[in-house]
């Protein structure tokens, strides 16, 4: 097993589902979901495909909305909590696990999507280009990217994590992330062939509690506090606030 596939293997072991608890991840997937689901069309023959899915959270909610879902990603143990996840709130979908290069014909899905995927890859543009290929004519390309930036969210746990690296030296990060803003991601989707081509800097969230993963506690209470500021956050979205200081950028455009 290569490394970077045995980073993901460890990092959703230590998951069970994620949809059974609110935290502000969870927060975030619904405003994204609301962001979405008035560009997509309605029909029960929709059929979407998310690369890299994770928990495919952001799948099962758009299961939830009728729509037909297939969960994509390389690591087994991440098809385990997708799969937990379905089940948890009754939704059908299809699950492909151990796949480096997607297994679908041309012109395939009404939606291709991602979430917090393409900035883990040095040569972001291989993987678009496949989601491309795979998307229809008039398909929709959605992607949020969480690229190697400074962001308000986790900007003091990334000067915890370089205070390590400074005292301990030579400690490298668990996983890597790509240095992008608006305008790479721009020319990478119309440099694919994408049309229509949409983004914007969003997520200026409050800093993350320190520690929250270890205390369940502390995430609902995250997620309930959160919540109520809910449209002072999303206020900043898609604007020049949201490029600098949100955690990630809203990508979407047609084929």
């Amino acid at each position: 097993m290569d490394k970077d596939k045995q980073i993901w293997e460890d990092i959703w072991d230590k998951t069970e589902k994620t949809l059974n608890y609110r935290d502000v991840f969870y927060l975030m997937d619904e405003i994204k979901l609301s962001y979405l689901l008035p560009l997509l069309p309605s029909g029960s023959d929709i059929n979407i495909l998310e690369i890299g899915c994770g928990s495919a959270r952001l799948s099962c909610f758009l299961a939830s909305n009728g729509y037909n879902t297939t969960c994509l990603d390389y690591s087994e143990n991440a098809i385990k909590v997708a799969r937990k996840n379905y089940e948890l709130t009754n939704n059908k979908g299809q699950f492909i696990g151990n796949a480096k290069k997607l297994p679908f014909n041309d012109n395939t899905f009404d939606i291709v999507l991602s979430t917090g995927l393409l900035e883990h890859f040095k040569d972001p543009e291989i993987i678009i280009n496949e989601m491309t290929r795979v998307l229809k004519p008039n398909g929709i390309f959605y992607s949020d990217i969480v690229p190697k930036k400074f962001s308000i969210f986790r900007a003091h746990i990334n000067f915890i994590r370089n205070l390590v690296k400074l005292i301990k030296n030579n400690v490298k990060d668990e996983f890597y992330e790509k240095k992008l803003n608006s305008n790479d991601i721009q020319n990478m989707l119309i440099s694919a062939g994408l049309k229509d081509v949409n983004i914007f800097g969003a997520g200026v969230f409050l800093p993350q509690i320190p520690y929250g993963k270890q205390v369940p506690s502390l995430k609902r209470l995250e997620y309930k506090l959160l919540s109520k500021i809910k449209p002072l956050i999303t206020f900043w979205d898609d604007t020049i606030i949201g490029e600098w200081l949100g955690f990630y950028y809203f990508a979407y455009a047609k084929k």
